[in-house]
């Protein structure tokens, strides 16, 4: 297997990981507070400005989201 193909699973693994700890941990645990007054930021690390991240975190923070791809 090539260093290439292994990085493309090591990415795709943690971007599964953090969507997964996202949808069953995080936005749980904001469930009784008022999102629209809050903003959501974090670090630039590649997994976390995935597409499906970013959708994913959209889905509670809409478009208050501080991120390198949290804009449209």
């Amino acid at each position: 297997m090539s260093s290439k193909t292994m990085m493309v699973r090591m990415l795709l693994s943690m971007v599964n990981g953090i969507e997964s700890r996202l949808e069953f941990y995080f936005v749980p645990q904001l469930a009784g507070n008022n999102l629209a007054d809050m903003w959501f930021q974090q670090d630039g690390a590649t997994c976390h400005t995935a597409r499906a991240t970013i959708d994913l975190l959209k889905e509670s923070f809409d478009e208050r989201i501080i991120s390198r791809n949290g804009s449209n």
